[in-house]
């Protein structure tokens, strides 16, 4: 029934995710954490953009999880511009439950809630100029 994660060193500094509670857009202490690193990355890279993907898991209807998606994408972006990253290096797009990375239910249809903790989430993806995400390699100068 569990589903294995297993995070690509070569995006590990260029790709993040953070976690929401069901049904909250508010910003976890960890949370904040991962968005301190990625506002220092910003700053100290000023060619860089970044993307921020909003994810919900599938409970309620697509309408509410559009609109659920927006607010943590926001909720990062407008903790991002109070640490001082402009409005303009910043795109949102939203999702909602349209793109899951783990399986919200089984074939059964039973619900698998520690599946659905891995779609509430917030994409962050160091972009370039063109849209593309960026290798660590790039943004550490090696």
């Amino acid at each position: 029934n569990g589903v294995i994660f297993v995070q690509d060193p070569k995006q590990e500094m260029t790709v993040r995710n953070i976690y929401f509670d069901f049904g909250r857009y508010s910003l976890s202490a960890e949370s904040k954490e991962v968005l301190n690193a990625v506002s220092q990355q910003l700053k100290d890279n000023p060619g860089l953009k970044l993307k921020l993907l909003g994810h919900t898991d599938a409970v309620g209807s697509p309408q509410a999880n559009i609109q659920l998606a927006t607010s943590r994408a926001r909720s990062a972006r407008n903790y991002l511009i109070n640490k001082g990253i402009r409005a303009d290096r910043m795109f949102i797009k939203v999702f909602g439950e349209a793109a899951p990375v783990a399986e919200n239910k089984t074939d059964d249809g039973e619900d698998l809630p520690e599946n659905r903790k891995w779609n509430r989430r917030v994409v962050l993806a160091l972009i370039d100029d063109q849209g593309e995400v960026k290798t660590d390699d790039a943004v550490s100068g090696k």
